[in-house]
């Protein structure tokens, strides 16, 4: 009979651990510190409140929730390990142990995904274009960068985009000389200049740019004589920052008559 009872407890464990009181406050605790620093932001809340939620906001979302389960499945293994019996097999405990480190590795790396992200939807949500998902948006350890316009004067290409600093931390960026552009016949465009929150920059240039804050980027290509550019087929840009060199790549944008 005891036996019984004792099975019956071990089996609803679970469902009792998520019942009790004092589990239900830990769990609220633990989501208002995970997202309670996103939550100080008034651009997110203000967001939240019109339902715009973009492909960066999505991703970290994702990741946020992600963050929450393993934070609250970490509490659970270790209530097992602090109630369980003697009786408990040294194999179980082990598991346990094994199980705890995998959610704190779990934890970690989705709060640092959710603070500084890597990635997007970003190229799920603008939309599709000739069965490929190409996003005017594209997102890299912290800094987004988004195509306003890419337009052409006679030779000269001239690439428009605004980059953000969605992080709560300043990045200093630097090497602004590794910018590559491909058009749709596979010429390359020479790199003429590039304007950086409204400064010329170069090789050894560095620009300070505050958290979540946003500049202009502007870039300047020329064609060959010979080339008939209508379309970016692929714009790569490589900036120093964060203390790595950090790549995008844009594919398949529209070039403009200069007007």
């Amino acid at each position: 009979m005891d036996e019984n009872i004792k099975k019956n407890k071990d089996s609803n464990g679970f469902f009792h651990f998520m019942t009790e009181l004092s589990v239900i406050q830990t769990l609220v605790l633990t989501v208002i510190a995970v997202l309670f620093p996103a939550l100080k932001s008034v651009d997110f809340l203000d967001r939240l409140r019109s339902l715009d939620f973009d492909g960066l906001l999505l991703y970290q979302t994702m990741f946020a929730s992600i963050a929450v389960v393993s934070a609250f499945f970490i509490l659970y293994v270790v209530s097992k390990l602090a109630t369980s019996e003697t009786a408990c097999s040294t194999f179980k405990k082990y598991f346990y142990y094994l199980l705890s480190c995998l959610l704190i590795f779990v934890f970690s790396l989705s709060l640092r995904e959710f603070y500084a992200p890597t990635s997007s939807f970003t190229s799920y949500v603008i939309g599709k274009e000739v069965k490929v998902n190409y996003g005017l948006i594209q997102v890299e350890s912290g800094l987004e960068y988004e195509i306003q316009t890419c337009s052409k004067s006679g030779k000269l290409i001239q690439c428009n985009l605004t980059v953000s600093n969605k992080t709560d931390e300043d990045y200093n960026v630097a090497r602004f000389d590794q910018i590559f552009f491909y058009d749709q016949s596979n010429s390359k465009g020479v790199l003429e200049k590039v304007i950086f929150d409204n400064q010329k920059v170069g090789r050894f240039s560095e620009i300070h740019l505050t958290k979540k804050s946003s500049t202009n980027l502007v870039l300047y290509f020329k064609m060959s004589a010979k080339s008939n550019t209508n379309l970016v087929k692929k714009l790569l840009i490589n900036f120093h920052y964060f203390g790595e060199n950090r790549s995008v790549i844009f594919r398949n944008l529209k070039i403009e008559s200069a007007k």
